[in-house]
Protein backbone atom coordinates (compact mmCIF):
# COMPACT_ATOMS: atom_id res chain seq x y z
CA UNK A 1 0.00 0.00 0.00
CA UNK A 2 1.69 3.51 -0.95
CA UNK A 3 2.27 5.26 2.49
CA UNK A 4 1.19 8.92 2.89
CA UNK A 5 4.23 11.56 3.09
CA UNK A 6 3.30 14.59 5.79
CA UNK A 7 4.50 17.89 4.78
CA UNK A 8 4.52 21.11 7.04
CA UNK A 9 1.88 22.31 5.26
CA UNK A 10 -1.71 20.79 4.71
CA UNK A 11 -2.06 21.39 0.82
CA UNK A 12 1.87 20.95 0.09
CA UNK A 13 0.87 17.15 1.60
CA UNK A 14 -2.28 16.78 -0.13
CA UNK A 15 -0.62 18.07 -3.80
CA UNK A 16 2.56 16.14 -3.19
CA UNK A 17 0.93 13.26 -1.95
CA UNK A 18 -1.65 13.19 -4.98
CA UNK A 19 1.40 12.77 -7.21
CA UNK A 20 3.57 10.18 -5.46
CA UNK A 21 0.54 8.34 -5.45
CA UNK A 22 -0.62 8.32 -8.77
CA UNK A 23 3.35 7.93 -9.71
CA UNK A 24 3.44 4.68 -7.61
CA UNK A 25 0.47 3.39 -8.95
CA UNK A 26 1.54 3.92 -12.88
CA UNK A 27 4.65 2.13 -11.93
CA UNK A 28 2.96 -0.82 -10.02
CA UNK A 29 1.02 -1.49 -12.80
CA UNK A 30 3.05 -1.16 -15.63
CA UNK A 31 5.16 -3.94 -13.80
CA UNK A 32 3.00 -6.20 -12.85
CA UNK A 33 1.32 -5.53 -16.62
CA UNK A 34 4.66 -6.96 -17.58
CA UNK A 35 5.44 -9.83 -15.28
CA UNK A 36 1.69 -11.22 -15.31
CA UNK A 37 0.18 -13.44 -18.19
CA UNK A 38 -3.76 -14.07 -18.62
CA UNK A 39 -4.42 -16.82 -16.20
CA UNK A 40 -1.29 -15.74 -14.04
CA UNK A 41 -1.47 -15.75 -10.21
CA UNK A 42 -0.27 -12.84 -8.73
CA UNK A 43 0.05 -13.72 -4.28
CA UNK A 44 0.88 -10.38 -1.97
CA UNK A 45 2.18 -10.42 1.09
CA UNK A 46 1.88 -8.28 3.53
CA UNK A 47 1.61 -5.18 1.78
CA UNK A 48 -1.95 -4.86 0.16
CA UNK A 49 -2.63 -3.41 -3.99
CA UNK A 50 -3.94 -0.18 -4.57
CA UNK A 51 -7.47 -0.62 -5.75
CA UNK A 52 -7.16 0.68 -9.20
CA UNK A 53 -3.98 -2.00 -9.62
CA UNK A 54 -5.83 -4.90 -8.23
CA UNK A 55 -9.23 -4.17 -10.70
CA UNK A 56 -6.67 -3.71 -13.65
CA UNK A 57 -5.46 -7.04 -12.71
CA UNK A 58 -8.84 -8.76 -12.46
CA UNK A 59 -9.77 -7.04 -15.66
CA UNK A 60 -7.05 -9.27 -17.17
CA UNK A 61 -8.04 -12.78 -16.28
CA UNK A 62 -5.15 -12.88 -13.50
CA UNK A 63 -6.05 -14.07 -10.08
CA UNK A 64 -4.71 -12.61 -7.59
CA UNK A 65 -3.91 -14.19 -3.45
CA UNK A 66 -3.25 -12.59 -0.50
CA UNK A 67 -0.92 -13.50 1.85
CA UNK A 68 -0.83 -12.65 5.89
CA UNK A 69 1.29 -14.20 8.61
CA UNK A 70 1.68 -10.87 11.59
CA UNK A 71 -1.17 -8.76 12.61
CA UNK A 72 0.15 -5.84 10.09
CA UNK A 73 -3.48 -4.40 9.90
CA UNK A 74 -2.74 -2.92 13.01
CA UNK A 75 -0.69 -0.30 11.00
CA UNK A 76 -3.47 0.58 9.51
CA UNK A 77 -4.47 2.98 11.67
CA UNK A 78 -6.44 5.49 9.33
CA UNK A 79 -10.21 5.25 8.75
CA UNK A 80 -9.08 5.13 4.80
CA UNK A 81 -6.63 2.83 5.48
CA UNK A 82 -8.82 0.37 7.42
CA UNK A 83 -11.98 0.19 4.59
CA UNK A 84 -9.27 -0.26 1.46
CA UNK A 85 -7.61 -3.58 4.07
CA UNK A 86 -10.95 -4.52 4.54
CA UNK A 87 -12.28 -4.15 0.64
CA UNK A 88 -8.69 -6.19 -0.41
CA UNK A 89 -9.54 -9.18 1.81
CA UNK A 90 -12.83 -9.40 0.28
CA UNK A 91 -12.29 -8.88 -3.82
CA UNK A 92 -9.05 -11.20 -3.71
CA UNK A 93 -9.78 -14.88 -4.70
CA UNK A 94 -8.15 -16.29 -1.36
CA UNK A 95 -6.84 -15.01 1.54
CA UNK A 96 -3.94 -17.27 3.74
CA UNK A 97 -3.54 -16.80 7.34
CA UNK A 98 -0.71 -18.02 9.52
CA UNK A 99 -2.60 -18.20 12.24
CA UNK A 100 -5.71 -18.93 14.15
CA UNK A 101 -5.24 -15.82 16.08
CA UNK A 102 -5.09 -13.83 12.92
CA UNK A 103 -8.02 -15.85 10.93
CA UNK A 104 -9.86 -14.62 14.07
CA UNK A 105 -9.33 -11.30 13.92
CA UNK A 106 -10.43 -11.27 10.32
CA UNK A 107 -13.24 -13.53 10.08
CA UNK A 108 -15.97 -12.49 7.94
CA UNK A 109 -14.04 -10.46 5.94
CA UNK A 110 -12.29 -12.73 3.32
CA UNK A 111 -12.78 -16.41 1.75
CA UNK A 112 -9.57 -18.16 3.20
CA UNK A 113 -8.18 -20.78 4.78
CA UNK A 114 -5.04 -21.26 7.26
CA UNK A 115 -1.45 -21.95 5.79
CA UNK A 116 1.41 -21.92 8.29
CA UNK A 117 4.80 -20.41 7.81
CA UNK A 118 6.61 -22.88 6.18
CA UNK A 119 10.30 -24.02 6.93
CA UNK A 120 13.50 -25.80 5.28
CA UNK A 121 13.93 -28.62 6.98
CA UNK A 122 17.46 -29.81 8.05
CA UNK A 123 17.61 -33.19 8.76
CA UNK A 124 21.67 -33.05 8.90
CA UNK A 125 21.29 -31.02 11.76
CA UNK A 126 19.21 -32.57 13.30
CA UNK A 127 20.84 -36.41 13.11
CA UNK A 128 24.15 -34.37 14.39
CA UNK A 129 22.51 -33.77 17.65
CA UNK A 130 24.11 -35.17 20.77
CA UNK A 131 23.63 -32.88 23.71
CA UNK A 132 26.36 -30.76 24.53
CA UNK A 133 28.33 -30.25 27.93
CA UNK A 134 27.59 -27.65 29.15
CA UNK A 135 24.55 -27.03 27.60
CA UNK A 136 24.07 -24.14 24.87
CA UNK A 137 20.45 -22.30 24.90
CA UNK A 138 20.37 -20.02 21.55
CA UNK A 139 18.12 -17.18 20.07
CA UNK A 140 17.95 -16.02 17.23
CA UNK A 141 15.75 -13.45 16.12
CA UNK A 142 16.38 -9.40 15.31
CA UNK A 143 16.42 -6.20 16.95
CA UNK A 144 12.82 -5.93 17.13
CA UNK A 145 12.67 -8.85 18.83
CA UNK A 146 15.48 -8.33 21.13
CA UNK A 147 13.63 -7.06 23.91
CA UNK A 148 11.58 -10.06 24.65
CA UNK A 149 15.30 -11.15 25.55
CA UNK A 150 14.74 -9.36 28.86
CA UNK A 151 12.27 -11.99 29.63
CA UNK A 152 14.88 -14.66 29.98
CA UNK A 153 18.41 -13.17 30.83
CA UNK A 154 17.89 -11.92 34.75
CA UNK A 155 16.83 -15.66 34.94
CA UNK A 156 20.00 -16.90 33.24
CA UNK A 157 22.09 -14.36 34.75
CA UNK A 158 20.53 -15.57 38.51
CA UNK A 159 21.06 -19.91 37.35
CA UNK A 160 24.85 -18.95 36.05
CA UNK A 161 25.58 -18.80 40.19
CA UNK A 162 24.40 -22.61 40.17
CA UNK A 163 24.89 -24.00 36.56
CA UNK A 164 27.52 -24.12 33.75
CA UNK A 165 25.92 -23.02 30.35
CA UNK A 166 26.29 -21.48 27.47
CA UNK A 167 23.88 -18.82 25.70
CA UNK A 168 24.26 -17.48 21.94
CA UNK A 169 22.11 -14.92 20.72
CA UNK A 170 22.01 -14.00 17.29
CA UNK A 171 20.80 -10.67 15.53
CA UNK A 172 20.92 -8.03 18.64
CA UNK A 173 21.36 -4.50 18.05
CA UNK A 174 24.47 -4.54 19.99
CA UNK A 175 26.51 -6.99 21.19
CA UNK A 176 28.52 -5.36 23.67
CA UNK A 177 25.06 -4.85 25.74
CA UNK A 178 25.95 -8.62 26.58
CA UNK A 179 29.41 -8.09 27.33
CA UNK A 180 28.87 -8.29 31.20
CA UNK A 181 27.42 -11.58 31.20
CA UNK A 182 30.12 -14.36 30.92
CA UNK A 183 28.04 -17.31 30.26
CA UNK A 184 26.84 -15.17 26.60
CA UNK A 185 27.94 -15.02 23.38
CA UNK A 186 25.97 -12.17 21.50
CA UNK A 187 26.53 -11.28 17.43
CA UNK A 188 24.41 -9.22 15.02
CA UNK A 189 22.75 -11.02 12.34
CA UNK A 190 24.28 -12.74 9.17
CA UNK A 191 22.69 -15.44 6.74
CA UNK A 192 25.51 -17.55 7.00
CA UNK A 193 25.59 -17.52 10.61
CA UNK A 194 22.24 -18.94 11.07
CA UNK A 195 23.27 -22.33 10.22
CA UNK A 196 25.88 -22.55 12.64
CA UNK A 197 24.05 -21.41 15.26
CA UNK A 198 21.76 -24.49 14.88
CA UNK A 199 24.47 -26.78 15.13
CA UNK A 200 25.39 -25.44 17.83
CA UNK A 201 22.51 -25.21 19.93
CA UNK A 202 20.73 -27.51 22.01
CA UNK A 203 17.75 -25.67 23.18
CA UNK A 204 16.47 -22.83 21.47
CA UNK A 205 14.82 -19.47 23.43
CA UNK A 206 11.41 -17.44 22.16
CA UNK A 207 10.30 -15.68 24.91
CA UNK A 208 7.50 -13.23 24.00
CA UNK A 209 5.68 -10.52 26.06
CA UNK A 210 2.13 -10.70 25.25
CA UNK A 211 1.33 -7.70 23.39
CA UNK A 212 -1.49 -8.01 20.48
CA UNK A 213 0.89 -7.76 17.76
CA UNK A 214 2.91 -10.65 19.44
CA UNK A 215 -0.46 -12.51 19.80
CA UNK A 216 -0.42 -12.73 15.57
CA UNK A 217 2.60 -13.58 15.42
CA UNK A 218 2.99 -16.87 12.93
CA UNK A 219 6.07 -18.49 14.44
CA UNK A 220 9.00 -18.96 12.24
CA UNK A 221 11.49 -18.90 15.01
CA UNK A 222 10.16 -21.77 16.79
CA UNK A 223 9.40 -23.63 13.23
CA UNK A 224 13.45 -23.08 12.56
CA UNK A 225 14.29 -24.17 15.60
CA UNK A 226 12.68 -27.54 15.10
CA UNK A 227 13.43 -27.69 11.49
CA UNK A 228 17.08 -28.89 12.78
CA UNK A 229 15.46 -31.00 15.75
CA UNK A 230 16.43 -28.58 18.77
CA UNK A 231 13.59 -28.25 21.44
CA UNK A 232 11.87 -24.69 22.50
CA UNK A 233 11.54 -23.05 25.60
CA UNK A 234 8.57 -20.78 24.59
CA UNK A 235 5.90 -18.27 26.14
CA UNK A 236 2.51 -19.43 26.02
CA UNK A 237 1.54 -16.43 23.68
CA UNK A 238 -0.49 -16.81 20.26
CA UNK A 239 0.56 -19.43 17.90
CA UNK A 240 3.37 -21.01 20.43
CA UNK A 241 1.12 -22.81 22.41
CA UNK A 242 0.04 -24.91 19.42
CA UNK A 243 3.72 -25.52 18.08
CA UNK A 244 5.38 -26.64 21.30
CA UNK A 245 3.86 -29.20 23.34
CA UNK A 246 4.81 -29.08 26.90
CA UNK A 247 7.73 -31.49 27.81
CA UNK A 248 7.47 -33.18 24.63
CA UNK A 249 9.22 -31.57 21.99
CA UNK A 250 10.14 -28.22 24.36
CA UNK A 251 8.17 -25.85 27.65
CA UNK A 252 5.70 -23.27 28.01
CA UNK A 253 6.85 -20.79 30.20
CA UNK A 254 4.39 -18.30 31.36
CA UNK A 255 5.98 -16.59 33.92
CA UNK A 256 9.60 -16.13 35.49
CA UNK A 257 8.81 -18.97 37.95
CA UNK A 258 8.42 -21.12 34.68
CA UNK A 259 11.67 -20.34 33.29
CA UNK A 260 13.50 -20.58 36.06
CA UNK A 261 11.58 -24.24 36.91
CA UNK A 262 12.14 -25.16 32.98
CA UNK A 263 15.73 -24.30 32.68
CA UNK A 264 16.63 -26.20 36.05
CA UNK A 265 15.28 -28.85 34.73
CA UNK A 266 16.65 -29.07 31.49
CA UNK A 267 19.96 -28.57 33.11
CA UNK A 268 19.79 -31.01 35.89
CA UNK A 269 19.21 -33.41 32.60
CA UNK A 270 15.78 -34.52 33.79
CA UNK A 271 14.40 -35.17 30.76
CA UNK A 272 15.29 -37.36 27.67
CA UNK A 273 16.71 -34.91 25.56
CA UNK A 274 16.60 -37.32 22.08
CA UNK A 275 13.31 -37.78 22.73
CA UNK A 276 12.90 -33.86 22.69
CA UNK A 277 14.77 -33.15 19.66
CA UNK A 278 12.87 -36.19 17.66
CA UNK A 279 9.28 -34.93 18.86
CA UNK A 280 10.39 -31.36 17.36
CA UNK A 281 11.79 -32.59 13.80
CA UNK A 282 9.01 -34.77 13.50
CA UNK A 283 6.19 -32.64 14.23
CA UNK A 284 7.42 -29.62 12.37
CA UNK A 285 8.22 -32.25 9.48
CA UNK A 286 4.94 -33.14 9.55
CA UNK A 287 2.82 -29.95 9.84
CA UNK A 288 5.48 -26.81 8.97
CA UNK A 289 7.62 -28.11 6.25
CA UNK A 290 7.87 -26.51 2.69
CA UNK A 291 6.25 -29.94 1.45
CA UNK A 292 3.44 -30.46 3.47
CA UNK A 293 2.43 -26.28 3.19
CA UNK A 294 2.91 -26.42 -0.29
CA UNK A 295 -0.07 -29.06 -0.69
CA UNK A 296 -2.91 -26.89 1.04
CA UNK A 297 -1.76 -23.88 -1.44
CA UNK A 298 -1.44 -26.04 -4.49
CA UNK A 299 -4.99 -27.45 -3.32
CA UNK A 300 -6.31 -23.85 -3.34
CA UNK A 301 -4.81 -22.28 -6.23
CA UNK A 302 -5.61 -25.67 -8.52
CA UNK A 303 -9.67 -25.49 -7.11
CA UNK A 304 -9.71 -21.85 -7.48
Amino acid sequence: MYRKVVYPGKWLTIAVNFYRKRSFNLRLRSRLKRLAKNDSVVICQKEILPPDVLSYLQSQGIRVYYDIDDAIFLDYTETNEKRQFVEFLERVEHVFVSTRYLNEQLEGSYNGSLLPTPVHMQPEVWKSKKGSTPLVFGWIGSPSTEDNLDLVIPIFDELSKSFDFNVKLLGVANPSKYARYKWCEAVKWLLPREVEWLKIMDYGLAPLKDSVWNQGKGGYKINLYMSAGIPVLTSPIGINKDLVKHQVNGELCASAEDWKNSLTRLLNNELNYFSLSEAAYTECNRRYSYEACFQHLWTVLDNN
